[in-house]
């Protein structure tokens, strides 16, 4: 056998070894911004970002759903743009709240998070509407 068909051959086998293989499932996925539908697994995480300013009391607040648990900690990371990449982070500068939602039961529900202050005046100031399938 000469280097060539031995080369040809190594190919050939490498490729169809690594072609039979599952890739394994990715355990969490995320979205920058309200998306129009989801679809997670069973036990799988869900992450979204949503433009938020952090300190003036507004929250994503997801409404309730049997299929979905939903983190309860507040968290936010700073929105970059090009007018604040290189800049500290201040006050009321643009952030995103990070919301994070794992499915409990399959089926498909659709979910509305509101934009609002938890006290005071209930009226949200913006929503997110999208639809989630959670499939086994």
């Amino acid at each position: 056998m000469n280097a060539i068909s031995f080369l040809i051959s190594i190919t050939i086998f490498t490729y169809s070894c690594s072609s039979s293989q599952k890739p394994a499932m990715k355990d969490t996925f995320s979205t920058e911004g309200c998306p129009e539908n989801i679809s997670i697994k069973l036990g799988q995480t869900y992450t979204l970002k949503l433009p938020a300013i952090e300190g003036t009391g507004y929250l994503w607040i997801p409404t309730s759903s049997a299929l979905l648990s939903w983190d309860e900690e507040e968290k936010y990371e700073k929105a970059i743009t090009d007018s604040n990449e290189n800049k500290p982070e201040m006050v009321g500068s643009a952030t995103r709240q990070i919301l994070t939602c794992k499915g409990l039961k399959t089926g498909s529900s659709q979910i509305v998070l509101e934009y609002m202050r938890p006290f005071g005046s209930r009226k949200p100031e913006k929503l997110c509407q999208f639809t989630v399938n959670v499939t086994p």
